[in-house]
């Protein structure tokens, strides 16, 4: 039978739905038995280790070692591949694909929201209501620490239009070329500011155009000890 290209889609979410929930029960599988690759390494019985990301079981959370990616400039991801657009972007990791960020969301219990809806919130005029009493399953928190020294966002990333409140990260999950290819992993887009249906994370935003003005996000040039190459962790779990 030949699946269309929607629930082609839908059968490779619900595997790898199945597959993160057989990890966080702890029935570890190869990746010769998987396909997948390559697979987690469980480094402890509360902690699975992928590159630069460390999921914690007990608490829930991914954690991410990045490093700045620029020092000044015009935002449009908070994080990337560094052989991805890291020009744009205030982060930049190494040896970690965008389909590993999407499977340790899957683990944290994250549920992916349509990119598509997303796009229609965020021109609603009550969209972030309806996000939040709706889709708060699809909710990231994102944190910054450096060490043990928990630091704020603004540190590092200016939002020149503020005004728009809190910043709600939504898990959309990219999405499959029609050959089965995560299109994420092709443009090594993990969270972007600006939408971007390729990125596993989107910012719920109706921010304009950064290049058009004082509007959108730029690196926070006021933090004079900010410097490219700079190490810190972005820490991801369930909004609550």
């Amino acid at each position: 039978m030949q699946l269309s290209p929607k629930k082609w889609r839908h059968a490779r979410l619900y595997f790898s739905i199945l597959l993160a929930l057989l990890l966080v029960n702890g029935i570890g599988l190869s990746s010769s038995e998987t396909g997948a690759d390559p697979a987690p390494e469980k480094t402890a019985k509360n902690f699975i280790q992928m590159g630069p990301l460390t999921i914690n079981k007990m608490s829930k959370q991914a954690t991410i070692k990045v490093r700045t990616a620029i020092d000044q400039g015009v935002l449009e991801y908070l994080m990337v591949d560094d052989h991805g657009k890291a020009y744009e972007s205030a982060f930049k990791v190494d040896n970690l694909l965008p389909s590993k960020l999407n499977f340790s969301l899957l683990l944290l219990g994250i549920e992916p929201l349509d990119y598509n809806k997303l796009l229609e919130l965020a021109r609603n005029e009550n969209g972030r209501e309806a996000l939040l009493a709706q889709h708060k399953n699809s909710l990231v928190r994102i944190s910054l620490a450096r060490g043990e020294k928990n630091l704020r966002l603004d540190e590092i990333v200016r939002d020149r239009e503020k005004e728009k409140g809190e910043l709600l990260w939504v898990f959309t999950g990219s999405r499959f070329t029609k050959d089965g290819r995560f299109v994420g992993d092709i443009s090594l887009s993990h969270i972007a500011m600006w939408p971007d249906d390729s990125a596993v994370i989107n910012l719920f935003s109706d921010r304009g155009n950064p290049y058009r003005g004082e509007l959108g996000f730029v690196m926070n040039t006021e933090n004079k000890a900010l410097k490219k190459d700079q190490e810190f962790e972005l820490v991801l779990e369930a909004y609550k």
